[in-house]
């Protein structure tokens, strides 16, 4: 695999997170500082950024900056597939104050 750039992004999806506590275990030791290594895990977040990411762009094409600032907030982002669901659960939590 060809590089662009220092960085890779790789977005893993747990279905068995037994199965996956291995290779977590195995990952620990490379998270740390890059400097003078070779490689490093450098971030990871246990939230679905690149699907942030898409939600964040699709708002920023219809120009909603509110918008964009409630999905930078969202905890659990996978529970929301669409902007709609985001706008709607912004209307439940005005409901519901």
């Amino acid at each position: 695999m060809e590089l662009k750039d220092k960085n890779l992004t790789v977005v893993f999806t747990v279905n068995d997170k037994a199965a996956f506590d291995e290779v977590f275990k195995q990952m620990q030791p490379h998270m740390k500082y890059a400097d003078g290594e070779k490689w490093a895990i450098t971030a990871w977040s246990r939230d679905h950024e690149i699907h942030r990411l898409g939600l964040i762009e699709e708002a920023a094409e219809i120009g909603d900056c509110q918008l964009i600032q409630d999905i930078i907030g969202l905890i659990n982002v996978s529970d929301y597939k669409t902007l709609d669901d985001v706008r709607n659960r912004k209307a439940a939590a005005v409901l519901c104050a």
